[in-house]
């Protein structure tokens, strides 16, 4: 009588097996060492009309991000880049929140790498 039951439970073990299995392929549990950026940034448009705002990647995530004035346009590079169109010379104000993983093992990084042609940056308490 014992029997049947025994079976029952080894097949309920049998079920749970590839369950168990799966667990060990899980992601580790904490985000990669990263960084919160919140800045205004003065920047002035360059002879080509474009000015470089960071954009969402594997390293980025850009959460805000404002200028005034507007664009009147932007474009994006093979390798992820982009730029938001404007008159050459325009004086720009950016308003940008972001999150930049790190890369190499450190997760400091410049708000100035990411806005290449701002002539002031104003770092902001960043938000959530």
């Amino acid at each position: 009588m014992l029997r049947p039951r025994v079976e029952a439970r080894a097949a309920a073990l049998l079920l749970l097996l590839p369950l168990a299995t799966a667990c060990s392929t899980l992601p580790a549990p904490q985000y990669p060492p990263f960084t919160e950026l919140a800045v205004r940034a003065d920047c002035v448009v360059p002879a080509n009309g474009r000015l470089r705002v960071p954009a969402s990647s594997r390293d980025c995530v850009v959460y805000e991000l404002a200028t005034t004035p507007g664009a009147a346009g932007e474009a994006f590079g093979a390798d992820g880049e982009r730029w938001l169109l404007f008159t050459p010379g325009t004086r720009v104000q950016v308003g940008c929140r972001f999150r930049v993983y790190a890369a190499t093992g450190d997760a400091r990084r410049d708000a100035a790498t990411w806005l290449p042609d701002a002539v002031a940056i104003e770092t902001l308490t960043p938000g959530p």
